[in-house]
């Protein structure tokens, strides 16, 4: 019994813990690749489109549009809870592609550096 409830707190805690770092980390700097024009904005944008979690359709359509990303509410904003919570953790394909895509990003030998 106390095993069944261990497994759903670390589900719960690898989603909040991803989408915190996707929403309150990424935020920022896809924002600023987005405004500025950076080579950086593709990947940046497929990354938040592939790993992040939004309550509706509508509120992914707005986390997603760029007009809305470049907009000093945005900037305003505190997006490290945009997204609702969870027992379900990320599937081990999307933490894969999230780490893959992170890696890329911060190797000198990426086509993104």
């Amino acid at each position: 019994r106390a095993e069944g409830r261990a497994e759903a707190l670390l589900r719960h805690s690898i989603h909040e813990q991803t989408q915190a770092f996707v929403h309150g980390a990424l935020g920022p700097t896809t924002r600023k690749a987005v405004k500025h024009d950076k080579p950086l904005k593709k990947a940046l944008l497929g990354l938040r489109g592939l790993a992040a979690d939004f309550p509706s359709r509508e509120a992914r359509a707005e986390g997603m549009d760029e007009a809305v990303l470049k907009s000093k509410e945005f900037k305003a904003g505190d997006h490290a809870h945009d997204f609702p919570p969870r027992a379900a953790p990320p599937a081990m394909t999307q933490l894969w592609l999230l780490r893959s895509a992170g890696r890329a990003l911060s190797d000198d030998r990426s086509l993104f550096a």
